[in-house]
């Protein structure tokens, strides 16, 4: 999307239509502007955004040759996985765990959901 301009006036409106109830992806539809920037420009200057709320599609448990070793029990639409996570990553989510009044499991699970329903990989993973 090529019309997209940032402006004070633009960053004014974001607040005003998250209270409105639009979610971040129709937000960045209106502004004309990629989710991934919009999602970059929010959290830069804090603004907080309303997830979308997108109809979950169950997907097929993978093989056993999936590396990610998804488990083969799915329980309440809920698949475990295992991943192996460098020892200072787990302490700061330990903390942060700690400060939100949750188990580190749990945050890492919700970060999880909110990365895929949103569709955050690129605003993540991409410098």
């Amino acid at each position: 999307m090529s019309d997209f301009a940032f402006t004070p006036a633009v960053l004014k409106n974001i607040p005003s239509l998250v209270r409105a109830g639009y979610a971040s992806f129709d937000i960045a539809r209106i502004l004309k502007c990629e989710h991934s920037t919009l999602l970059n420009i929010c959290v830069k200057h804090g603004i907080p955004l309303k997830e979308a709320m997108q109809e979950v599609i169950p997907r097929p448990i993978p093989s056993e040759a999936d590396p990610f070793k998804r488990a083969t029990n799915v329980v309440g639409g809920c698949s475990k996985i295992e991943a192996n996570v460098a020892n200072a990553a787990i302490s700061v989510l330990e903390i942060e765990a700690d400060k939100r009044g949750t188990t580190p499991t749990r945050l890492a699970a919700r970060i999880l959901e909110i990365i895929a329903s949103d569709n955050l990989f690129r605003a993540v993973l991409d410098n």
